[in-house]
């Protein structure tokens, strides 16, 4: 027999060839090799998500929290869960070889086909050994697209309302995922395509874990994971705060700088009762804005307007805007 063909057996005995070219074996090697998945992967919470995971949050709104879980999210999977069609050994061969000769997305030599893995449904203890197409899960296009409608085929997203509308729900682990959906069958994905599908779906939001830490991702935070890029959180942004303090009247403008158009009245700079303008992470997502304020301010009869006019100027921050979904102005006088 050729090396370019490949024997499988019928009902009745009888040998039937179906001849592959050498990159459609490799492919089917790529796509039916245990070897490719990662065994070690047992569904449990990786390290790193799990020491962010694991931070107070009782003095900082889950700043921190927040922080390294999204540094974690970029470098480990999380898990999602997915529709399954069993097969027959038989007819689960001739899908992938059906799929190779149609030259179909599918996983290439030299990539990684972790998230093909599939967890055991709980107390499931079947064990596939290669070349064992027996009871063998339906594969569909390893990779996850947003907007495309394998995606839909193979992962059944859970929506979770937060207060900024409905949420992407993710899991850390097999167990949260059980949690929150007792009937569903896990698999690991990178945070990066579940980040994708969220700014198609659900406008950027994701909860991770919602029956357990019930962490809402900011929409900028999902948007920096999409893009494999790092995010700078609004509490850390220097340049946000500086064109706050400068919209706010604290500090004065660069000759080049341009501010938004039609902002309310501005304070006469140097503003000598307002003190300073923070930035800090509040809860769900929230940031605070907290504009610091003397307490002679109550005492003049439009401190209350003069204050309200400092606030409409720093809402129209197009760097805040972007920082967040919802912002909270609070005056503070000391």
């Amino acid at each position: 027999m050729s090396d370019k063909s490949r024997s499988s057996f019928t009902h009745d005995g009888q040998e039937n060839s179906v001849a592959l070219t050498e990159e459609q074996r490799k492919k089917l090697r790529s796509r039916i090799h245990i070897r490719g998945v990662d065994r070690s992967d047992r569904g449990d919470t990786f390290p790193l998500t799990a020491a962010a995971l694991s931070i107070p949050t009782d003095s900082d709104w889950g700043a921190q929290r927040l922080e390294a879980l999204v540094e974690a999210l970029s470098l480990e999977r999380v898990i999602v869960p997915v529709q399954v069609e069993v097969l027959s050994g038989e007819k689960k061969l001739q899908e992938l070889v059906r799929a190779d000769s149609a030259d179909t997305d599918c996983v290439t030599e030299g990539e990684s086909i972790h998230e093909q893995a599939i967890f055991p449904l709980k107390n499931d203890e079947t064990s596939f050994q290669e070349e064992n197409f027996d009871g063998m899960l339906k594969d569909s296009h390893p990779d996850v697209h947003a907007g495309e409608e394998n995606e839909y085929k193979r992962v059944g997203w859970v929506r979770r309302q937060t207060p900024d509308g409905p949420a992407l729900a993710v899991y850390t682990s097999v167990e949260q995922l059980y949690a929150d959906c007792p009937q569903a069958r896990p698999m690991p994905l990178a945070a990066r395509k579940v980040a994708l599908t969220a700014l198609v779906e659900t406008s950027g939001r994701i909860i991770i874990d919602p029956v357990g830490a019930a962490v809402v991702l900011p929409r900028p935070a999902t948007a920096a994971l999409a893009q494999g890029d790092q995010w700078l959180p609004a509490w850390k942004d220097s340049e946000l705060l500086r064109q706050l303090h400068v919209l706010a009247g604290v500090e004065k403008a660069h000759v080049t700088e341009k501010l938004p158009e039609n902002l309310p009245e501005a304070e006469p700079f140097p503003c000598s009762w307002l003190q300073r303008v923070q930035v800090e992470c509040g809860p769900q997502g929230c940031v605070y804005v907290r504009i610091v304020c003397d307490q002679q301010i109550m005492n003049d009869p439009q401190g209350r307007a003069r204050v309200g006019r400092v606030i409409a100027r720093c809402s129209q921050s197009p760097r805040l805007r972007a920082a967040s979904d919802r912002v909270q102005f609070i005056p503070v006088f000391s």
